[in-house]
């Protein structure tokens, strides 16, 4: 393992669960349309993309018209009740309190829209990590490295001692087209066999187990 001096992070299913939250916010959505309630499962494997993204995979059938409009009204309730049913995972607080006693410098990159993914990084994380990027004009989404190469920019440091830490085949290949190391999280929106076929330089079961990856020198 090499040493790192910073690590971005994924948002939800790697630093927070927001799965029951995001459900509920999409089955307001739904209802409000007459279409069926969406299960927790349902959005689990359709989260990562971005909100028409979303859209996309859980009414694959609809029109993208109507995915975009969907997508906006989903942002529209999201963006004010994004704390709903949402919690770090176990342990997250601890490995983010450790590796900035030690210095590592640490950003939120996220798909999430800003305005949510703002709000949840000021109530959950603003101690520990310097801030967030969600998906907002400025940047095209993940997978695309501009959100990753800007939160470098940001905070000063260079790709080659830089982690990225996600739970998707969307942060793996956000972090091959930015040139980063990745691991990817087995407690996040993915299972571990999906995960093990992205080639990540690292798959981590535990938040301890990532905390000594990064404070590895």
């Amino acid at each position: 393992m090499k040493p790192y001096d910073t690590v971005l992070f994924d948002l939800d299913g790697t630093l927070l669960n927001t799965l029951l939250g995001l459900t509920s916010a999409l089955t307001h959505v739904f209802l409000a349309h007459h279409f069926p309630a969406p299960t927790p499962e349902t959005v689990r494997y359709g989260l990562g993309y971005g909100y028409i993204g979303l859209m996309e995979r859980t009414l694959p059938e609809e029109s993208p018209a109507l995915h975009a409009q969907l997508a906006q009204e989903f942002n529209e309730w999201y963006s004010s009740h994004c704390l709903v049913a949402t919690h770090p995972y176990d342990g997250i607080i601890d490995v983010l309190t450790h590796i900035k006693d030690n210095a590592i410098k640490t950003a939120i990159v996220s798909n999430k829209g800003a305005v949510a993914a703002k709000a949840l990084y000021e109530h959950f994380f603003a101690p520990y990590v310097a801030f967030s990027l969600g998906q907002s004009p400025n940047y095209p989404k993940k997978p695309a490295p501009d959100m990753v190469c800007a939160a470098l920019d940001k905070l000063g440091s260079t790709k080659s001692h830089a982690l990225y830490v996600g739970d998707s085949e969307v942060d793996a290949l956000t972090a091959q087209n930015s040139g980063l190391d990745v691991a990817l999280v087995t407690w996040g929106f993915r299972d571990e066999s999906v995960l093990q076929d992205l080639h990540a330089t690292y798959i981590v079961k535990t938040p301890k187990e990532l905390e000594t990856i990064i404070l590895s020198k």
